[in-house]
């Protein structure tokens, strides 16, 4: 009976221990399923926020590329004059930048650059509505690159060079004085295209440049890295008209060259050639002065004021002009431009000159001047020589 029950007990354990092996097989096999793999979990998205004195992580570099070079903080701006072509068109540049104009020693203050850039096409500065328009500030006295709507056009001229850019190898003092006399004949401009001509035109409303550096006038143009500064010249084109019936005639003085023609002819000529005791070849033009008075000179210099012929002009008739101005050796240019009206009387130097005003063709400030020893003496009030329509649209 005792082995009996040892042999049921035995049994029984056995079959206890089958049950339980195959049901942790089966609870483990349901684990082994349904458990999900757990994968590492990123630092971002854990609830728990980083410790805050841990520093930022930085970039790391592409190894596989080359290092590009920091940019600059400001683009640099290229020199104009090393876009400037010799067979360009005109174009209008943009606001000259500032230049000084350093005068001949001793003889007075220094011009500065532009003073203003123009706020209109006529050429006057703006001024409150009901208020008389203010002078307009001279600045550069070759010219401002702003184009004025009655006004001169200066182009400027290189006769050492062609109108290709090419060095003209035969220019010299004699042929330069040749050129000039050739062009003055009839003042076509077909005669100066043969050379370089500047692709920047200036535009004027006086010509009273007192003496500077021969270099100064490439350098007004924005081409002194493409000009010597000699054997130039500049023309001046443009219309005037008197502010009222007169006989009016040009007076001026030019060192090198300073011719100007009126509707076709030659009234002034106060090139050097006719202003001093000195050999610079023979006369520019066929034009005498009618009164050519040594005792009225410029300053302290030896250059003399040559008067030109008188013009009878009504009062709003348009006339042409064109001014050529030029620098023959290179050394000192200054060229000036003053009008005398008959029957008008003038204060006068003690050598008995009349101190006249600018020829002008806008109300200007000519203040910058005044009290220049190389420079005539002028007069602050004098006709403004403005074409009707520019008078009208100065005055709104």
């Amino acid at each position: 009976m005792k082995l009996g029950q040892r042999q049921i007990t035995f049994g029984a354990f056995c079959i206890s221990a089958v049950v339980h092996f195959a049901i942790l097989l089966i609870i483990g096999g349901f684990v082994l399923i349904e458990a999900p793999i757990q994968h590492e979990t990123p630092v971002g998205t854990l609830d728990v926020a980083p410790p805050s004195n841990l520093p930022p992580e930085e970039a790391k570099p592409d190894m596989t590329q080359e290092p590009t070079p920091p940019e600059p903080d400001q683009e640099q701006q290229p020199n104009v004059t090393q876009n400037l072509q010799p067979d360009a068109p005109n174009v209008i540049i943009s606001p000259v930048p500032n230049q000084n104009y350093t005068m001949v020693a001793g003889t007075g203050p220094i011009l500065s650059g532009v003073s203003g850039a123009l706020s209109n096409g006529s050429g006057s500065a703006v001024a409150a509505k009901g208020q008389k328009s203010a002078p307009l500030a001279v600045g550069n006295p070759f010219g401002r690159s702003q184009m004025l709507k009655d006004g001169l056009t200066g182009i400027f001229y290189d006769l050492k060079q062609t109108a290709n850019g090419k060095p003209n190898k035969s220019m010299n003092d004699a042929e330069y004085g040749e050129v000039v006399t050739e062009f003055a004949k009839h003042f076509n401009e077909s005669t100066l295209r043969k050379y370089f001509a500047c692709p920047n035109p200036l535009y004027n409303t006086q010509i009273f440049i007192p003496f500077v550096g021969a270099d100064q006038g490439p350098t007004a143009f924005h081409v002194e890295d493409l000009v010597q500064p000699r054997q130039w010249v500049v023309l001046y084109r443009g219309s005037f008209a008197a502010p009222q019936t007169g006989t009016y005639r040009l007076v001026g003085y030019g060192d090198d060259v300073l011719i100007v023609n009126v509707d076709g002819k030659v009234v002034l000529d106060g090139s050097i050639n006719k202003n001093n005791d000195q050999d610079y070849g023979p006369p520019l033009t066929t034009f005498k002065s009618p009164e050519f008075i040594k005792k009225h000179k410029i300053g302290g210099g030896t250059a003399y004021l040559a008067y030109g012929y008188w013009m009878d002009l009504n009062a709003g008739e348009a006339h042409d002009i064109q001014i050529l101005i030029g620098e023959r050796p290179g050394f000192v240019f200054g060229t000036f431009i003053l009008v005398q009206q008959k029957g008008v009387d003038y204060p006068l130097e003690k050598n008995g000159r009349p101190i006249l005003p600018i020829f002008k063709l806008a109300d200007t400030d000519d203040s910058q001047f005044q009290n220049i020893d190389n420079a005539p003496a002028i007069g602050t009030k004098g006709p403004i020589f403005a074409l009707p329509d520019a008078k009208d649209e100065s005055s709104k």
